[in-house]
């Protein structure tokens, strides 16, 4: 049977009408997706989403160094707010705070934690963890994300709403912050859509 012109939806609104419906949808959805080997499809909570490989012809899921991303969810009410940053090195050194990370923490390794070595084709760790993820809060217009390098020989990842140092956008000139992303929770609040502006996409060299 062909979905491309599926039957119309049943109406109603008690259990059984409610069963038929969902059964409706399901069939609709996966009814119109193309069984490819070189096309996987992934559930979130926001629909299915394709993730095309070489042999499909298209272009490769890839994350750049340092790149913001929403969070697998792990909690209905906060998960469009829930992000994590990619794996990236600030000269030779990894940055502490990424999803590579991770592993350092003791983190969930069978899931194929990233590393820096190669941070466009490793697997991305498909749970939460704390360690990694956080959480920006509601209502905030500007949440900036930043790579705190005072320490040299242990940068890590910091954020806030508040700009580090003189509390002002002065602090990204000096070398010792290096600003990721700012990330708005307030425009978009009533429909939990999070907007973010990306600052970087490559390892940053030392600069000092």
């Amino acid at each position: 049977m062909s979905f491309q012109k599926p039957p119309a939806r049943p109406v109603g609104t008690d259990a059984e009408a409610l069963w038929v419906q969902w059964v409706h949808d399901e069939l609709a959805t996966y009814g119109n997706l193309i069984n490819n080997p070189g096309i996987r499809f992934e559930r979130t909570t926001k629909g299915i989403r394709p993730i095309l490989s070489a042999q499909a012809g298209g272009a490769v899921e890839k994350f750049h160094p340092f790149e913001l991303y929403q969070s697998p969810a792990h909690d209905t009410a906060t998960d469009w707010r829930t992000f994590r940053i990619r794996a990236g090195s600030y000269g030779t050194t990894p940055v502490a705070g990424t999803d590579g990370a991770d592993v350092a923490a003791g983190g969930n390794t069978a899931q194929g934690v990233n590393s820096v070595e190669d941070p466009a084709t490793e697997t991305l760790d498909a749970d939460y963890s704390t360690s990694i993820d956080f959480i920006v809060p509601d209502a905030t217009a500007s949440y900036y994300v930043w790579i705190d390098a005072t320490d040299t020989a242990a940068p890590e990842i910091d954020k806030g709403a508040t700009p580090p140092g003189s509390g002002d956008d002065s602090a990204w000139w000096g070398g010792s912050y290096v600003l990721l992303a700012i990330i708005d929770t307030s425009t978009f609040t009533a429909t939990k859509i999070a907007k973010w502006r990306q600052f970087v996409n490559y390892n940053i060299p030392k600069c000092s």
